[in-house]
């Protein structure tokens, strides 16, 4: 494994840790109704407790990493941005790049052919568009059933015409139709890119 990957992964990976247990610590206390500034600064400490802990080992085993860590990986962090954006799903495309260039450098550290390459980059494109196609189902239900959701649109936007549920309908259903796609070949693309730059 290369320097560049083992400081990249150190970087990205400190702050996906500790981001997360920021969040999910800070969603302790609004959930048990706890002192917010304590819990999330005692988040952020967990966090780097992990990272001091055990992220040396997981940057040294990077491209060996079972699957099931690497799917537990994917799933809690992306559900933490997704809940912290308030279901918005257009950030959770920063998954599909960083998806694409793990597998793309995983297989090149295998020492993986072409036809390896594009079968580990069909898997987890796939994988990455079924995660993103439930949570952005699950936004959709969540906006269509806020009628708050609407009036915020209006008061933000100013916009010289309400923007009503149908117009709302259609602006999802045609977000959709180019976010999932996007997010598909962000994977593909990505992880191309990575795997040719390796002997760099």
């Amino acid at each position: 494994m290369k320097k560049v990957d083992k400081i990249l992964a150190t970087i990205i990976l400190s702050i996906v840790f500790i981001f997360c247990s920021y969040q999910l610590f800070l969603w302790g206390g609004i959930l048990f109704d706890l002192h917010l500034n304590a819990m999330a600064l005692t988040g952020i400490t967990v966090g780097f407790l992990f990272c001091f802990i055990w992220l040396r080992d997981i940057v040294r085993n990077l491209y060996t990493q079972s699957r099931f860590f690497l799917i537990v990986f994917y799933l809690v962090s992306s559900a933490v941005l997704f809940i912290h954006m308030r279901t918005l799903t257009i950030p959770l495309l920063i998954f599909a790049v960083f998806a694409g260039l793990y597998t793309g450098r995983r297989v090149g550290f295998e020492d993986g052919v072409e036809i390896d390459l594009k079968r580990a980059l069909k898997k987890a494109a796939l994988f990455s568009e079924l995660v993103l196609l439930v949570y952005y189902l699950i936004g959709v239900f969540t906006v269509l059933s806020s009628f708050e959701f609407v009036n915020g649109i209006n008061l933000m936007l100013h916009f010289s015409i309400d923007v009503t549920s149908s117009i709302l309908r259609v602006i999802i259903i045609v977000g959709g139709a180019l976010l999932l796609p996007l997010n598909y070949f962000l994977v593909i693309w990505s992880g191309r890119f990575a795997y040719y730059i390796r002997s760099e």
